[in-house]
């Protein structure tokens, strides 16, 4: 796998991470403006609905998670930013739960984050922006694995009961995949 470290330290680009940890597609609708168009990106990477469909205390609809997600790419690409939606990766139920009651899930969590998967990849089809289909460079690789994976925190890696989080090897794998995509899609970085 390429990796994307040596690109992105040379960079000229700025690079910010507007994402906030525990956000739904609710929140970044909230904080869309404010933290994001009023930055003026040329790219942003938009990874949003494992909290959506998975935070038990924060679950949104899927219908509301379509519009909403419909509603950001839009306005972002109306602002003349380009798109990119990544799909979220699949999770560890065991660990999940242990924090959220099976009881609140209706289908299975992996199940509802492929809805998300198929939502997103239809919606970037539809509005013509790009998918980086994150879920499935860890599903072909089979992960995660309750408690064998470095990826995704776990008791062994991380000495916690997550199964949800990356680990720094999992935000790694990530960017290396997104860089894989950019170069496959020939989107290429000032000084890459």
């Amino acid at each position: 796998m390429l990796s994307a470290q040596p690109v992105i330290s040379q960079s000229p680009e700025k690079w910010i991470n507007a994402g906030v940890s525990g956000n739904t597609s609710v929140d970044l609708l909230d904080r869309l403006d404010r933290d994001v168009l009023s930055q003026h990106p040329d790219w942003v990477v938009m990874m949003v609905g494992t909290n959506d469909m998975l935070n038990s205390s924060k679950m949104v609809d899927i219908k509301d998670y379509r519009y909403n997600l419909t509603e950001l790419t839009k306005r972002m690409l109306s602002a003349g930013i380009e798109v990119i939606l990544m799909s979220p990766p699949p999770v560890d139920t065991t660990y999940l739960f242990l924090r959220h009651s099976p009881g609140s899930f209706q289908v299975s969590p992996n199940a509802k984050i492929d809805t998300v998967k198929q939502l997103m990849q239809a919606t970037a089809k539809r509005e013509g922006c790009g998918f980086f289909d994150l879920n499935q460079q860890f599903t072909i690789n089979h992960l995660p694995q309750h408690n064998k994976d470095s990826l995704i925190r776990n008791e062994n890696n991380s000495n916690t009961k997550d199964g949800v989080h990356l680990t720094s090897l999992g935000y790694r794998f990530v960017a290396d995949g997104l860089y894989e995509y950019l170069a496959g899609e020939k989107i290429l970085l000032k000084g890459s």
